[in-house]
Order: C-alpha cells, then sequence, then structure tokens
C-alpha cells in the first residue's frame, strides 16, 4: 500500500467519524452473506434498526475479521495502533500485514473489534427493512425484504 493510499484511508476514516458522531449512530452489524462479494465485508449502521439502516460501511480485499456476528455498538471507528497490532499478531497470525488493520471501538464497553481489509468506503442512505413505495433519491429497500418476495420487481 502506498503512502498516499494509506493517507486517503486514514482522511475516509475520521471523516466517518465525525458524520457518525454527528448522526448519533453507534449500532453495527455485519450484513447477511448473501451481499458478500469477494473478499468484501459490509457494516450496516444505525442509532435504531427497528425499520431501517443509515449508513454502510464497505470493507474491500478483507483478510481478517474479529467482530461478533450480532449488533454490537461502537463509538469510535479508527485505525488500530501499532502497539493493538503488535498484541493481536499471536491471533492474526501475520494477516495484519496484508491491508489496514481497522478498530472499531466501544470506549464505554472497553470492547475492541477489528478488520484487516485493503480499503473502506462508506455510503449514507435509509436501507428500509419494509416494502414502501415512493423512495426518495439515497433510499432503498434491504436486500433480505426482496429476497423474501415481499416486493414485486
Amino acid at each position: 500500500m502506498t503512502h498516499e493510499s494509506f493517507n486517503e484511508q486514514v482522511r475516509i476514516v475520521e471523516q466517518l467519524q465525525q458524520k457518525l458522531r454527528a448522526d448519533h449512530i453507534e449500532h453495527f452489524y455485519i450484513t447477511e452473506p448473501s451481499q458478500w462479494q469477494s473478499e468484501q465485508l459490509v457494516l450496516a449502521g444505525s442509532f435504531d434498526f427497528t425499520y431501517y439502516h443509515n449508513v454502510e460501511i464497505t470493507f474491500t480485499g478483507v483478510e481478517f475479521i474479529l467482530c461478533p456476528g450480532t449488533i454490537f455498538s461502537v463509538d469510535q471507528i479508527r485505525l488500530a495502533t501499532e502497539e493493538e497490532i503488535v498484541q493481536l499478531h499471536p491471533v492474526m497470525y501475520g494477516y495484519e500485514r496484508n491491508g489496514i488493520v481497522f478498530c472499531l471501538e466501544n470506549e464505554f464497553e472497553h470492547q475492541r473489534f477489528y478488520i484487516v481489509a485493503k480499503q473502506m468506503t462508506y455510503h449514507f442512505g435509509m436501507v428500509y427493512y419494509y416494502d414502501r413505495a415512493n423512495l426518495q433519491a439515497g433510499e432503498r429497500i434491504a436486500d433480505f425484504v426482496k429476497h423474501r418476495g415481499r416486493i414485486q420487481e
């Protein structure tokens, strides 16, 4: 990874963190496996998953995942420190050298989760968990709703 692309990821993480704090988004889950593409992981984020989520964070070139399989709380997304990477080496078995180590931290509960990936991007927009007419720009129905046959296309 070049120095420029690493710095770009630092900038993207900082921008994302500011927007998540402003919108009070701190609950996340890994989207259903049918959405996974080659070496890609998508986290859905919201402050309330009852009817929708409003951000998707996409990690590409994923090498390693240390995250819960259910909804988890995160109040800070950042790059892992060198000290954390050294401590994680016995668990990551060298995968930390294959990308950027992203840290998803819940400071209140002293929890840290990690994803090693080449790149992270994000997209804000409402993704509804129910059939809904008259979607606006940036809105869509969740794939799992469509796959249940509730929507006629």
